[in-house]
């Protein structure tokens, strides 16, 4: 990802527009600086830290890491979306974007739109930890154990257990 940022600021340097460099120059130290930075760190320089092989090996940093790279993704559609309504090109349209109500319930509803389907997909499918999956599965299906076909008549299907 910080290849393709480096290689739109290059193109808008190189290609000469003024308005493209000004807008992206407006991205990174204008009114929305802080969530280009925001951007930038989470999906460029946190990523880095990847180098490090201790880090590497580490789940506790990774799941910190993928946090911190989709909130910089979703700063990357902040700082897409945001700064290109306030900051049009003709200068009788340059104002500041205020969220009105409908863009807080867009939100909101994307927000529940999700949590719906990841609830209900959860309760279709349980999350259980694979270690606790043993337990679960009846004894004359675990591997480890060798039953003789009288024990497979003693088990009851209801308890998952033979007596």
């Amino acid at each position: 990802v910080g290849c393709a940022y480096l290689i739109e600021f290059f193109i808008a340097w190189y290609g000469g527009v003024e308005a493209e460099q000004a807008y992206f120059w407006n991205r990174v130290f204008g009114q929305w600086w802080w969530a280009a930075w925001i951007m930038l760190t989470c999906n460029m320089i946190l990523p880095l830290s990847l180098f490090s092989q201790k880090l590497r090996r580490n789940p506790t940093w990774l799941w910190i890491l993928s946090i911190f790279i989709n909130i910089g993704m979703w700063f990357e559609r902040f700082v897409i979306v945001v700064p290109s309504l306030s900051h049009e090109f003709e200068p009788w349209q340059w104002t500041t974007y205020a969220p009105t109500w409908v863009d807080y319930s867009i939100l909101l509803g994307s927000f529940g739109w999700f949590f719906m389907w990841f609830l209900l997909f959860v309760r279709q499918f349980p999350v259980i930890a694979i270690s606790e999956t043993k337990e679960i599965v009846p004894p004359r299906v675990r591997k480890e154990h060798a039953h003789t076909p009288a024990d497979a008549e003693d088990f009851e299907p209801q308890t998952g257990r033979a007596h």
